[in-house]
């Protein structure tokens, strides 16, 4: 074949490949511009709005002292019975009270035990009731003395309780108590000065449905200054709080009941901070200063409950603008410490604590007189919401709503009270103030998203405390798709 020929074969072939390539490309390119028949089915889904439910709350009982019995060192008895205010929103039925079981309680059958507060929701109902309960109680015996208040809370899968003691004269009880229909099985986690704390017989304890369980926490986590409890709760949800009481020598030094504070938060806000002229202010010439006294100072105590340290900045206002104090401190992880906050003057405060990581906190402060000493803990809350709250004030002397706008806006609080008698609070930005409420009235709170807030009483023999929440958020509707 000659030469030229060659040529012209590789050529042609060379032509017919670059024909066939762009052949190729052309059907692609038409492939992609050509519209293809389509074919899709929309899946089949439906609404589901949960159907609202009767509103319930807790209240945790009446004040227990343990070996009463001095055959059973550990055995818990009622010294009285606790006295329950409830109020239910205007339009709803009257709340109902009922007792829940108390198998650790041994004298239960003639004092009562935790009390179910319920408003039964209509059954053309589009939300839940509104419902308000707390409890009061004033101890006056040998080894329990001083005024506990208590707000009857919600069931929650999981609480944090910062208040307590383990050291020598101090009795701390842990009150777990289901008021659902369902057994509940409830591990606590222990925090003290010295880090987490291995507590043997801490995990898996069960509480049955409707009854309350007592925990003493000293048989857990023995002669810690600082506890701090995690409860976790599975198959029913538990009301958790902490009962303390203090025996000095041979003087009762006061009693109270703890509800949870607020959640883990970068940011964690106490209302009313109370400190008495008994115990405010230089701290050496107080009772506080001497030896097993130390907890009648103010104090706030603090855990970062994760795995990474963190400093806190913590600052405490006094209402009407009053000065106050501000610091840092360091916080090691899941080592809780106590603050004190002795450089204070008689009043009532706001606390603000700020950190990078997450933290829980309350405050603590006593009370002492010539007949007399008390303590009580000031738990931190979250802001309330464009939605109104319900409180209801227990019976006790003086009780105070304190308020707090921690924003940069002033803000004008609607309180309707249950006769219908309406008030406005003006609170300026940045301002806390104290308002007089009635003793065993309810009221509902309006107009106060931001807003921090606690019911106090004081006086110069008794103090008590209990924040003001906001409802827990309720079910949202569900999507459910069927395939």
């Amino acid at each position: 074949m000659s030469t030229k020929r060659r040529i012209a074969v590789v050529g042609g072939r060379s032509i017919a490949g670059l024909a066939g390539i762009a052949i190729a490309v052309g059907a692609v390119t038409a492939a992609v511009l050509v519209p293809w028949p389509s074919y899709s089915v929309t899946p089949v889904a439906q609404r589901v709005v949960p159907v609202p439910t009767d509103a319930q709350r807790v209240c945790p009982g009446p004040i227990l002292a343990l070996a009463e019995d001095a055959t059973q060192a550990t055995a818990a008895s009622s010294i009285g019975s606790a006295n329950v205010t409830a109020a239910a929103a205007s339009g709803e039925p009257d709340p109902e009270e009922s007792s829940l079981d108390a198998p650790d309680n041994d004298a239960a059958d003639s004092d009562g035990g935790p009390t179910l507060v319920t408003v039964p929701a209509a059954a053309d109902a589009t939300e839940p009731p509104l419902v308000a309960a707390s409890q009061s109680q004033v101890a006056s015996t040998d080894t329990q003395s001083g005024l506990a208040v208590a707000a009857c809370t919600e069931a929650v899968p999981d609480a944090w309780l910062v208040g307590g003691s383990t050291e020598i004269g101090r009795t701390t009880l842990v009150l777990l108590t289901n008021s659902s229909s369902v057994l509940a099985t409830v591990d606590l986690a222990v925090y003290g000065e010295s880090g987490p704390i291995d507590a043997p017989g801490s995990t898996g304890i069960l509480v049955q449905p409707k009854s309350q369980r007592v925990v003493s926490l000293a048989g857990l986590a023995p002669d810690v200054a600082s506890p701090v409890v995690h409860v976790t709760a599975s198959g029913g949800e538990v009301a958790a709080s902490l009962q303390q009481s203090t025996v000095r020598g041979l003087e009762p030094g006061g009693v109270d009941i703890v509800g949870p504070t607020a959640d883990p938060d970068t940011t964690a806000l106490i209302a009313g901070l109370t400190v008495s002229s008994s115990t405010a202010a230089d701290p050496d010439a107080q009772p506080g200063a001497e030896e097993g006294y130390s907890d009648e100072q103010p104090g706030l105590r603090l855990l970062v409950p994760g795995d990474t340290g963190t400093q806190a900045t913590v600052s405490v206002v006094g209402e009407d603008g009053a000065p106050g104090t501000s610091f840092t401190v360091d916080l090691e992880p899941g080592v809780s410490i106590e603050a004190p906050l002795t450089d204070l003057g008689s009043g009532a405060y706001t606390v603000r604590v700020e950190a990078d990581q997450p933290v829980v906190a309350a405050a603590r402060s006593a009370v002492s007189g010539n007949s007399g000493r008390d303590f009580g803990w000031f738990t931190a809350s979250s802001p309330l919401t464009d939605e109104p709250t319900l409180v209801a004030a227990a019976r006790g002397a003086s009780p105070v709503l304190h308020a707090w706008n921690p924003s940069g806006e002033d803000a004008t609080v609607v309180l309707t009270s249950e006769r219908g008698t309406t008030r406005e609070l003006d609170l300026p930005a940045a301002t806390a103030l104290s308002f007089e409420i009635d003793a065993g009235a309810g009221y509902e709170i309006s107009d106060a998203a931001g807003i921090i807030a606690s019911i106090g009483y004081e006086t110069s023999t008794r103090l008590a405390s209990f924040a003001v929440n906001p409802v827990g958020g309720l079910a949202a509707p569900v999507i459910v798709y069927t395939r």
